[in-house]
């Protein structure tokens, strides 16, 4: 699946039952299998680079959900890496940043990911939400890190 084939990326994502089962990862209780989780990361991150403006569609039509489901595996390291790349802590050169920021700004993850903080959370949790945050706030000015300084305020 991670590979550099218009062809490929295009099906999966065309696909709505590929895309479900794709995330259906993150129906998982924690922790995730390390290596299932490798996998799903390195072919989100693939989409997310290539097909940026496609999979900001589908993440939008699954509403809050599927925010709530990656911050719920903060503590897994591939899908924290998700996350960073989403924020746009990653190689950026291909996402819709401005769009995506936007919509990340409208939706729980900065609250969530607050939450994580906590020491009700395990270390890894905390740790990897304190590294998104901070991913977070070096993406000033943008509709995301605005979101995060209003907690600071």
């Amino acid at each position: 699946m991670c590979c550099e084939s218009d062809a490929i990326n295009n099906a999966l994502l065309a696909d709505g039952e590929l895309m479900r089962l794709l995330f259906s990862l993150l129906d998982a209780p924690p922790p995730l299998d390390s290596r299932a989780a490798g996998y799903f990361a390195r072919v989100v991150v693939l989409l997310l680079l290539r097909k940026g403006t496609e999979l900001l569609a589908y993440l939008q039509g699954r509403g809050n959900e599927l925010v709530e489901k990656l911050v719920g595996h903060v503590d897994t390291t591939s899908v924290a890496d998700v996350l960073r790349h989403l924020v746009g802590a990653g190689d950026s050169a291909y996402l819709p940043s401005h769009g995506l920021s936007a919509w990340l700004a409208d939706t729980p993850l900065v609250d969530l990911l607050l939450d994580r903080l906590t020491e009700s959370y395990a270390p890894e949790a905390r740790s990897n939400a304190a590294d998104i945050l901070t991913a977070t706030a070096h993406t000033a000015p943008s509709p995301l890190a605005s979101r995060l300084s209003e907690h600071a305020a």
